[in-house]
């Protein structure tokens, strides 16, 4: 019980970073990162503009590529991250804890690189409180980890919860901003 309580509560922590989650093939080029795409609806809206039948990204599109790619990287390390736990099939409370942290890390990482992107103009506040989200989100992490680290599963449990509810919360509002990576 114990072992299927701790992976569930990683499982869960690592979901935490959902925020900045993986892409589906579809949303990723050739090179693995996140791919631009346009529609009509942000062509009407001047985020974009077309040229001679090619289509030229605008500055939200360039902004959601470029913090995308970033989700994109961040995904791939945090997932490498869940795979290791769960081969070294453990109930090392330590082993848990530490993983848990380690995918917190690379959240902090990741959020370093996505505020030193330049917002579109006049979004500045807006993409600010995106960023401030997936901080609560993982700030959330590391309390859970200390949780685990604890031994308080429970309390762990419940904390991961609230966090996957407010996590949704964060991913739906960067996916209505157009993000797909940063958003999953």
């Amino acid at each position: 019980m114990r072992k299927v309580v701790g992976c569930f509560v990683v499982a869960i922590a690592f979901g935490a970073l959902s925020a900045c989650g993986t892409t589906n093939d579809a949303d990723t080029n050739s090179s693995g990162t996140a791919a631009s795409s346009s529609s009509t609806a942000d062509a009407s809206a001047g985020s974009s503009s077309t040229t001679a039948g090619t289509t030229a990204a605008g500055p939200k599109d360039e902004f959601i590529e470029a913090a995308d790619a970033i989700c994109t990287d961040v995904a791939k390390k945090t997932a490498a991250l869940q795979i290791d736990l769960s081969a070294a099939n453990t109930t090392d409370v330590a082993a848990q804890a530490g993983a848990i942290e380690q995918g917190a890390t690379y959240g902090d990482e990741a959020l370093a690189q996505l505020r030193a992107l330049t917002p579109p103009p006049g979004e500045e506040a807006t993409v600010s409180g995106f960023w401030d989200g997936i901080e609560a989100q993982v700030a959330g992490q590391r309390e859970i980890a200390s949780l685990v680290r604890a031994n308080d599963l429970q309390g762990a449990q419940t904390s991961s919860q609230a966090l996957k509810e407010s996590g949704t919360q964060v991913n739906a509002q960067l996916e209505a901003y157009g993000f797909k990576a940063c958003a999953n």
